[in-house]
């Protein structure tokens, strides 16, 4: 009965001891980059849709301004001023704006972010989606590009290879 007793001890301490140790990893998990879910949510924003607030401001009486308050909503937290206003004139609305023209609407399916090495800031990505078109197969598009990011998480620039998108908007 004392062997047992003595054996328990031993055992309950081990498994504490044991415990302890393994408990002290947990605090040396990967850390979560802030900037690539950032980037996630511009591009998965940018290849969705038109969604409702989108169709609503082209709709309005006053398109650009329609436009502005949607664009100032959805992306403007995410850059330096300079910047933003850049990604509005050039690609803030290219997909969705392309896609509705041509009668398809986008449906974000995945976004893989990867930072550079050696290049502080710098992010390649490559997002999926699917154009739609009724009556048409569904078309899977990849566009691939690099965002830079500065050390306040917002984004300075971005560059797009988006050939696959304007073939797809080609054929029609």
């Amino acid at each position: 009965m004392k062997k047992s007793r003595i054996l328990l001890s031993i055992l309950l301490v081990g498994i504490l001891a044991l415990a302890g140790c393994t408990s002290g990893n947990t605090s040396k998990k990967k850390q979560v980059d802030p900037n690539i879910a950032m980037i996630k949510t511009v591009l998965e924003k940018q290849v969705t849709g038109p969604d409702a607030d989108l169709k609503k401001a082209l709709e309005s009486p006053n398109p650009p301004a329609g436009i502005e308050a949607y664009t100032n909503k959805e992306f403007k937290k995410y850059f330096t001023d300079a910047s933003f206003e850049s990604f509005v004139s050039a690609y803030a609305l290219r997909f969705t704006f392309e896609a509705h023209k041509n009668g398809f609407t986008l449906a974000y399916k995945d976004a893989k972010v990867n930072a550079v090495k050696g290049e502080k800031g710098a992010y390649d990505y490559t997002v999926t989606f699917v154009a739609k078109k009724s009556g048409k197969d569904d078309q899977t598009i990849e566009v691939t590009g690099r965002f830079n990011v500065n050390d306040d998480h917002k984004i300075v620039h971005v560059r797009y290879n988006d050939e696959d998108f304007a073939k797809a908007m080609a054929a029609k």
